[in-house]
């Protein structure tokens, strides 16, 4: 299980993703999607990283899989049928230095947002680790629970 305090959270400002999440035409990101995505600062997203390897590993063999370049209408349906509840508090991993906090809705919503073809390999899992969600660069997604805490 990932322990989180409030200290390990930091500014929306300083996230170096930041830009992903601000809409055409606005010079901000929605108040309603801000207060939804809670950024880690680095020492902390650096053991979430450690974390994130291991369970992206176990994935592997036995996930269910499915390819993220259909419309993302389609993609965010077939997120949504994925187990999680709307409300799960999920950590969002990218690598050694950012992390964030969020909820399985947002995430599935702007998954988009959160994904990047050929930019990024990330890792999603729920605060109490019953499954995972990888997203790897070549546009797939794969999803496991685990029988164990993986």
């Amino acid at each position: 299980m990932v322990a989180l305090a409030e200290s390990d959270f930091g500014s929306l400002r300083g996230f170096p993703l930041r830009s992903r999440f601000i809409e055409r035409g606005r010079d901000d990101i929605r108040p309603e999607v801000a207060c939804r995505i809670r950024p880690i600062v680095a020492s902390k997203a650096g053991a979430l990283a450690s974390i994130a390897c291991a369970r992206a590993a176990d994935v592997g063999s036995g996930a269910l899989t499915f390819r993220s370049n259909d419309d993302p209408v389609l993609v965010a349906g077939r997120l949504r049928e994925l187990p999680p509840a709307p409300e799960t508090p999920v950590v969002v991993s990218w690598n050694s230095t950012t992390a964030a906090l969020t909820d399985w809705s947002l995430f599935t919503d702007r998954w988009d947002q959160f994904c990047h073809a050929a930019a990024d390999d990330l890792t999603v899992w729920p605060m109490g680790g019953a499954w995972t969600l990888c997203y790897r660069r070549y546009e797939v997604f794969q999803f496991r629970s685990c029988s164990h805490v993986c």
